[in-house]
Formats: structure tokens, sequence, C-alpha cells
């Protein structure tokens, strides 16, 4: 059965629209915040390698892949991790890239040197091996999200913003 025109007038008047206004406030204010923070805030992009190993006192020589250390450049901040569970406690330890070594058509050998923030517990054997991870990059999630769905080109190698 059909709703007589005079009923459904008299509910429109009755109801408020208080309960959505506050909705869609509330909705549009969480919008802007993601908006502002897929568009605004930075991420880093990190290049890793697993065949990372002590040289000499407080410096580490890392192995990359040829194609992954065209983006590494000096001077990038980098962190190692030893791989020994004896120096677990010092945790992992910064660095920054100090030279990079390419081979041809073979690996490319880049070279760190720590910066520890505080003592070491232990000193760090030539030798001992663990990860190392450098920041290559700092990008929005916005263009990180166009260049995942190929719509977006990667930036040129050495390209390292900041905020």
């Amino acid at each position: 059965m059909a709703t007589p025109f005079a009923r459904s007038l008299r509910s429109l008047n009755v109801d408020s629209l208080y309960t959505s206004l506050v909705g869609l406030l509330v909705v549009m204010i969480l919008l802007v915040i993601w908006g502002v923070w897929f568009f605004g805030a930075k991420i880093s992009l990190y290049q890793s390698s697993d065949q990372a190993q002590v040289s000499h006192l407080l410096y580490v020589t890392a192995q990359f892949p040829g194609e992954q250390a065209g983006q590494i450049k000096l001077g990038q901040a980098a962190t190692f991790y030893p791989g020994d569970i004896v120096r677990a406690p010092d945790g992992p330890i910064p660095a920054v890239v100090t030279e990079v070594r390419p081979t041809a058509g073979g690996p490319t050998e880049v070279t760190l040197a720590l910066r520890p923030e505080r003592r070491l517990s232990t000193s760090l054997p030539p030798g001992l091996t663990g990860r190392v991870e450098i920041e290559v990059e700092r990008v929005s999630p916005a263009s990180f999200a166009l260049r995942r769905g190929g719509l977006a080109a990667s930036a040129p190698p050495g390209r390292l913003e900041s905020n």
C-alpha cells in the first residue's frame, strides 16, 4: 500500500538534518586529513643487502646487484644490522655511504662508515657479517602508489628528497 503524500511530507519536516550533517562533517574532516597525509607525508625507500661484512674498524662493505646500486650515492643514510647474536644488545648501527664501486657486469661494492650513536659494548671484528639498508629516496605515498601502478616514472638515480 502506498504512503499518502501528506504523511511523507510530515515525516520529512519532523526529521532533523543535524545527525546527517554531523556525520558528513566528520567524514569530510577525515578525508582532508588523509589527503594531507597521502600527498604531503614522506616515506623512505630503501635498498638492502644481506651480503654486508665489517671490513675494518667502523667500516662495512656490502654487495648490491647492479640494478639496485644505480640509486646508491655518496652521503646517503644507512643502517647496519650485525648478524652475530652476541652483538644484539647494540642493535642496528647508523652509517653513511662513503664509496660506491661498480664492477663490470657484476655486483656493486658499497663502503659504509659506521656512525654509532653511543659507544658499542664490544668492538666489531673484521669479517662480521650482517645486513645493510640504505635510504635511497623519500617520496609521498601518492607518488609511491602511482609508481607501483605504473602510472608514473621513477625518480632519476641519485635524487634524494629531503623534508
